[in-house]
């Protein structure tokens, strides 16, 4: 009897079900978590409603004394852990690196797409070592002051574009961090938002929040369905996956090729990330598919996560007038009258603008979940057992929630920090050690990431009011609200906010500002 396709597919499913039932009977001592919803399956995140993070949440705080710091369910016979405890995140994923520091086996993304080549998706070993390497190399605080030009020029940019059409500040705000990113990767700026390159980067990027979320794939569950042709029933992933693999492959090669051009045309290729991997002695073929998914992973680690920090500053600045007013006066004392932007050298003269910067990495972090780890061998923590190949998530968001470590969490509050050596020397207050990931996966554009945020948001501070929307029949304020969407990366839903220069002489300097950055533009 020949079995129809949907048969199959219900066979192989009901095979890869059962099996991975059996397994799980053989084993005891597991965290504690969830029972199974659905016999043989467990539970199915991929029709799990609303954020992740707050579901983990709610489960650490019924399976636990308190919070449960480890807590263990299953999802079609495949493990997860969850860290819902800093120490808990630390002692598995940074101190047990070694064996905590491979990425799931994602069928769609790292197989048919092709992110196995990627610094972000990739298992740990040697090549990847060295991508990382490399990128932390050219986006180290040492070596970053190269580029702060380029920095500057966009945020001068967005200032004046905020200036003359202040609805618009979204796009503003994501077309600065686009530019400068990609001319710190490549040296040259994008002609315009409509850029076919910029076009498919922005895919890309929500593409890879799609694959960086466990199970969003059938395929991820069943991984031998990825040999069914793309024509056979309940198989478009094949086609969602080609066509996200033609992207990927677009931005490594492209951009890449371009600075390679330049070099051999005009004997130097300028100045970025490309340009100095292309100086690198020995480069092979193999090397040059390396540097160019780790120009790639320039961009990625630099744009959105930090547009999406942006985001939730402007919306925090216009629910915390206070907040905004008190820095104000520390940059009015700081620099007196308004007759220049903040820069860089400015940074360690503005502590509580420094305050401001980690409370927005704390209230809401943007990667809610980080990215997943995989445990390569059985393990054994506070008496639990964690198998071998359990998917391992850290719960930024309820770390950076935590009431004992931040009280009252919800509070947009810089004040809670001490000042800046303490907060270094802090074991576990500074977000920043929860916000950019963990031990050898720790995110390689950190501090590219930081300095482009702090940037703009100094300067944001310095020539602007942002006050809440005024309702357009009432004129009443309007907080905006607390609303977010769901993936991997998360960011506000679109909102409204008035922003206003605070004062003539703000203006002057924003408009000065944007004359300047218009003439260095082909610089």
């Amino acid at each position: 009897m020949q079995l129809s396709p949907q048969s199959f597919l219900a066979l192989i499913a009901f095979v890869g079900i059962f099996a991975a039932w059996i397994n799980a009977r053989r084993r005891r001592g597991l965290p504690p978590g969830p029972p199974a919803k659905y016999p043989w399956i467990g539970t199915s995140l991929k029709y799990t409603k609303g954020a992740r993070w707050h579901l983990y949440t709610e489960w650490a705080k019924t399976y636990g004394m308190f919070i449960c710091d480890v807590m263990h369910f299953t999802s079609y016979g495949q493990d997860y852990v969850v860290l819902n405890t800093y120490e808990a995140a630390r002692d598995l994923l940074s101190l047990r690196s070694r064996i905590y520091s491979d990425r799931p086996k994602m069928t769609m993304a790292r197989e048919l797409v092709g992110y196995d080549n990627s610094i972000a998706l990739a298992d740990s070993n040697p090549r990847t070592v060295f991508m990382r390497k490399a990128v932390q190399t050219e986006l180290s605080p040492k070596n970053l002051p190269r580029f702060q030009g380029i920095q500057a020029k966009e945020t001068g940019l967005m200032l004046g574009k905020m200036l003359d059409n202040p609805e618009g500040f979204l796009d503003h705000v994501r077309i600065m961090m686009a530019y400068a990113v990609f001319a710190i990767a490549y040296g040259h700026r994008p002609q315009s938002d409509n850029d076919e390159l910029l076009i498919m980067i922005k895919k890309m990027m929500e593409d890879f929040a799609l694959f960086a979320t466990p199970g969003n794939f059938l395929v991820d569950i069943f991984p031998i369905i990825k040999y069914l042709p793309a024509w056979f029933p309940g198989a478009s992933f094949r086609k969602f996956g080609s066509d996200a693999a033609r992207r990927i492959n677009a931005v490594c090669q492209l951009p890449y090729d371009r600075v390679k051009e330049r070099k051999a045309k005009e004997g130097n290729a300028g100045l970025s990330v490309t340009a100095t991997f292309l100086e690198m002695p020995g480069l092979t073929p193999e090397r040059e598919h390396m540097f160019r998914w780790s120009s790639e992973a320039v961009y990625a680690a630099g744009s959105d996560t930090t547009v999406s920090s942006i985001y939730v500053f402007m919306l925090c600045m216009a629910r915390n007038i206070d907040v905004q007013k008190k820095a104000q006066a520390e940059l009015d004392s700081y620099l007196g009258i308004v007759d220049r932007l903040v820069t860089f050298e400015d940074r360690d003269a503005l502590p509580y603008i420094n305050k401001i910067l980690w409370e927005v990495f704390r209230w809401y972090p943007v990667v809610p979940l980080g990215l997943p780890h995989r445990v390569i061998q059985d393990d054994v923590y506070q008496g639990y057992t964690i198998p071998k190949n359990t998917t391992v998530i850290a719960n930024v968001w309820n770390i950076t929630h935590d009431e004992v470590m931040y009280p009252d969490p919800w509070a947009f509050n810089p004040d809670r920090y001490g000042s800046n050596a303490d907060i270094e020397n802090s074991i576990n207050q500074d977000p920043r050690k929860v916000m950019f990931g963990f031990g050898r996966r720790a995110c390689v554009g950190q501090h590219l990431a930081e300095a482009s945020l702090w940037l703009a948001i100094s300067n944001i501070l310095l020539v602007y009011d942002i006050r809440p929307a005024r309702d357009p029949k009432t004129g009443e304020p309007v907080l905006p609200p607390l609303e977010f969407t769901p993936g991997a990366l998360s960011k506000p839903l679109p909102f409204k906010v008035d922003i206003k220069p605070r004062s003539a002489k703000a203006e002057a300097l924003i408009r000065a500002a944007y004359k300047t950055a218009l003439e260095k533009i082909d610089m």
